[in-house]
């Protein structure tokens, strides 16, 4: 991070360690310098993001985040040369996909002096479609890595029944240890005593395991029939089903993702759009936080008793 000096694309190459195996990464990064204090006040434009209302998102939301034939390509970097304040009702955050397909490879501020945030610091719902990687963060003196595992928390199990009188919820996410993010929600499911009666069952779709770059999408809620999982790496969420059963025709939501997942049926939503992104912040001289930082998933979609699953986010925010 010292040597870059300039803003622009970059591959940013770390040689690390995981469980004594040695790799070698390298990261392509759209680095954004600012040279001086940063006072991000709500008004005021800075290079290298767009501010709509009082929200500033740094990052080319053409080039960095994933589209609908391709993954996230960048992780953004945004490097401070001085203090960077953060006002009361101003957000600091990513871009993301126009077409809801997530955020870039997280986001990183460096900030040479002192990060002041009155405001909110967040990669809610800019979690990334990419496959992950682990993203070494510092070395230690004994010559470990702190880093962010490639893979994180598993997604919640799918959800079996058989009965229109016994409904059942979603299953959470594993929750992220160790920096991980949290895996996504399964969908809710609903069967029908018609249905026993073939000896059929009714399954929700599993929410997906996370990555370092995005918490899980989620799965599809059901009625009556077998719906779809989130898709791995944040991608998009599971889409809800309804099978007529009995003649009934009841609705089930989609899960969040990356885009979320398409409801189906009778007072059925589509999954919220987002997984909870990647983000680092490091501050040489020290980080005064009176505001929020954050950076979570988003809720499935709704149904006549069966939504979807919710996508994961980032529990731990890496702060140095």
């Amino acid at each position: 991070m010292k040597d870059i000096t300039t803003s622009g694309h970059y591959d940013l190459k770390i040689d690390g360690n995981v469980n004594n195996i040695d790799e070698s990464k390298t990261y392509s990064i759209n680095a954004i310098v600012h040279d001086g204090d940063m006072i991000l006040d709500g008004v005021t434009k800075v290079d290298g993001a767009t501010l709509t209302g009082k929200v500033y998102e740094f990052g080319d939301a053409t080039n960095d985040v994933a589209n609908a034939t391709r993954n996230a390509q960048n992780m953004v970097i945004l490097k401070v040369n001085g203090n960077l304040i953060i006002n009361e009702g101003v957000t600091l955050t990513s871009c993301k996909s126009a077409n809801n397909y997530g955020g870039p490879k997280g986001l990183l501020i460096y900030c040479i002096g002192t990060l002041t945030n009155n405001g909110i610091i967040s990669m809610t719902a800019r979690g990334a479609k990419a496959t992950g990687e682990n993203v070494y963060l510092w070395k230690n003196t004994d010559a470990s890595w702190e880093y962010v595992p490639a893979v994180g928390a598993t997604g919640g199990a799918s959800r079996t029944s058989i009965s229109w009188r016994s409904p059942i919820t979603g299953a959470s996410g594993a929750v992220g240890t160790r920096r991980a993010t949290g895996g996504g929600g399964s969908g809710g499911s609903i069967g029908d005593d018609w249905i026993a009666s073939k000896n059929l069952t009714a399954v929700s779709g599993a929410g997906a395991a996370s990555t370092s770059y995005s918490g899980g999408s989620g799965g599809g809620g059901t009625s009556f029939t077998t719906a779809y999982s989130g898709t791995a790496n944040g991608g998009a969420g599971g889409a809800g089903r309804y099978g007529n059963g009995s003649g009934l025709v009841v609705g089930s939501g989609g899960g969040a993702g990356n885009p979320g997942g398409a409801g189906q049926g009778n007072s059925a939503t589509n999954g919220t759009n987002g997984t909870g992104g990647l983000l680092i912040i490091y501050a040489i001289d020290i980080i005064n936080n009176a505001g929020t930082i954050s950076s979570n998933g988003s809720a499935g979609g709704n149904g006549y008793r069966t939504g979807g699953g919710g996508s994961g986010r980032r529990k731990y925010k890496y702060l140095l």
